[in-house]
């Protein structure tokens, strides 16, 4: 997505400075009555809750954003309203935090109990700061930058519609060449063992699990 592919790059270069803190919110509110939302709050169709379907794009985003880092522990703590019972099956509401080896904090949240509609990135670096709101949708994604000595601004690095039409042409590209995709196999199967290791916190009333898990 050639927007959050702009946030790395001005990370990269050094544009804000040393990240300090990472923050990553998404949610929605599910609706039973509505047949695309009824298989996510089923376990056996979705597999988990909300941190299946959409908090795993915080997660993987913000990871993004600190090659070479690794995650060395995770706490969470479920937020789902009670008594609530679309959430029988699934978590509604979880909220975690990754602590980096670098000393970078990583604090998000997935939600099927918010309204409206929220996906938003922040990155906070000693020099400036970018919010991105929306950050992971198909068409409207954007960036404000602030600090740095200038006054904010907001900006658009490319068409999101087309990121799944790029990333085909990359799994081709990698393929012809024989070289590794951007987005490989190993990250997915990272981002299921810190989803796990979510769970396990959550389910533990937030207890801290190590990890040593490279990004």
């Amino acid at each position: 997505e050639p927007n959050n592919r702009e946030v790395l790059r001005r990370i990269t270069a050094g544009e804000l400075g040393t990240i300090r803190h990472i923050s990553a919110d998404h949610g929605f509110s599910a609706n039973p009555d509505y047949p695309p939302h009824q298989w996510r709050l089923e376990k056996l169709l979705g597999g988990g809750g909300s941190l299946y379907d959409i908090g795993v794009y915080g997660l993987n985003t913000s990871l993004m954003m600190l090659p070479g880092d690794r995650v060395v522990g995770v706490t969470a703590h479920y937020a789902t309203p009670r008594n609530d019972p679309r959430f029988v099956e699934v978590e509604g509401a979880v909220d975690f935090r990754l602590r980096m080896a670098s000393g970078i904090s990583v604090q998000g949240s997935s939600s099927y109990c918010t309204s409206p509609y929220v996906s938003r990135q922040r990155y906070f670096g000693s020099e400036a700061s970018i919010e991105m709101q929306p950050a992971t949708t198909y068409d409207d994604n954007r960036i404000l930058l602030e600090g740095g000595g200038q006054p904010p601004r907001e900006f658009r690095a490319g068409n999101p519609m087309r990121q799944f039409a790029a990333q085909m042409d990359g799994f081709s590209a990698a393929a012809r060449a024989g070289k590794p995709h951007r987005t490989p196999g190993e990250m997915g199967l990272r981002d299921m063992k810190l989803i796990e290791a979510i769970y396990a916190s959550a389910d533990a009333d937030g207890a801290v699990v190590a990890m040593n898990v490279e990004v």
